[in-house]
């Protein structure tokens, strides 16, 4: 089973609110049937089998892509840490190794005024999505 945000009747716009909807869909119709250990692989090792790249995502192992995503320790619980963490708590995203977004205090270090500064729930943050080594010729 996957978990992702394309499911339109939760109306939710991130992992972390989707998870919350399938937590209270276990809870409520199927009597926990999902265990505790299950919901980390639901958002990515399964969604990775599922789209057939199992041999390139959904795993930290060396050559996979480095998709990570850092969020901190809201719980001792790896599940509720997942079901606790919002859209605003994400630290840090890597995508192919390169830091895209995050906390303004973790991203501004490694890549000081090269990301967009905006506000997520009050908290500053950076998106990194202009590449300087690629240009578009000017008509």
């Amino acid at each position: 089973m996957s978990i992702g945000v394309d499911w339109n009747p939760t109306g939710a716009d991130t992992v972390f609110d989707e998870l919350r909807v399938a937590d209270a869909v276990n809870t409520s119709t199927v009597h926990s049937a999902i265990g505790g250990g299950e919901w980390l692989s639901m958002i990515t090792t399964n969604p990775a089998k599922a789209l057939v790249l199992d041999t390139a995502i959904g795993t930290h192992a060396q050559s996979f892509k480095a998709d990570v995503t850092v969020i901190p320790r809201l719980d001792a619980d790896a599940r509720v840490n997942l079901l606790k963490a919002h859209l605003r708590d994400v630290q840090m995203v890597w995508i192919g190794g390169q830091l895209l977004y995050g906390d303004k205090a973790f991203v501004e270090t490694p890549r000081p005024h090269a990301c967009e500064p905006f506000l997520i729930k009050g908290t500053e943050k950076r998106l990194c999505i202009a590449d300087p080594a690629r240009t578009v010729p000017k008509r």
